[in-house]
């Protein structure tokens, strides 16, 4: 959970029309990253997926409060920097990045037709799972 301190800290991320994207990984432009943007809120896809960076692992030989501000100076240098440049490129071309994922993902693997899934009975975790293992 977020400290006061960060959520003071975070950026501004621009609120998105919803639909779907794809756009270049701002740290690797050989990765496309999927986007889902509903209620103008970023969320990753595929479901489950985690485009972010991922923080460094905590040094345990460290006191705490050094590794909160470690992680709170990760966050506000690499993730929300981060962040904000996918949903700005999202905000700058929504056109051109909405066609990018309906050029990249199978009709079947959009989430229109993942959620139907969902709904027609596959309720379970372990359904989904197996429903995508079978696919």
């Amino acid at each position: 959970m977020a400290s006061a301190a960060q959520l003071a800290a975070r950026p501004v991320v621009p609120r998105l029309p919803d639909g779907t994207y794809a756009v270049c990984d701002p740290h690797d432009p050989e990765v496309t990253t999927l986007w889902r943007v509903d209620g103008g809120e970023l969320h990753p896809w595929p479901l489950r997926q985690r485009w972010a960076p991922r923080p460094p692992k905590a040094d345990p030989a460290v006191p705490p409060e050094e590794r909160r501000a470690r992680r709170e100076r990760w966050y506000a240098e690499v993730y929300w920097p981060w962040k904000v440049a996918v949903a700005e490129e999202i905000r700058r071309a929504p056109l051109t990045t909405a066609d990018l994922f309906e050029r990249l993902v199978p009709e079947h693997e959009r989430p229109r037709a993942v959620f139907a899934a969902l709904l027609d009975g596959r309720s379970t975790r372990e359904q989904l799972d197996e429903a995508e293992r079978q696919e």
